[in-house]
């Protein structure tokens, strides 16, 4: 089971690999300016929670071989 798992989402990433990696680096540059810009610590961590959310939402899409 997870053999497959780790084999479909390998086969993700040799498809899209530029895209993939972009968004994810995008993502944490984004998680990285929002935890140094943002006074209120608790306003940092609800962007970063979201912009989690949404990096786990756009790998889901992917590894169901939907439009990323």
């Amino acid at each position: 089971m997870i053999f497959t798992i780790y084999k479909r989402a390998l086969a993700v990433l040799a498809e899209k690999p530029f895209k993939l990696w972009g968004i994810s680096s995008l993502c944490a540059l984004m998680i990285y300016l929002s935890a140094t810009l943002f006074l209120i610590p608790i306003a940092a961590l609800a962007v970063a929670c979201l912009f989690k959310v949404a990096m786990t939402l756009i790998l889901l899409a992917g590894y169901r071989r939907q439009n990323v």
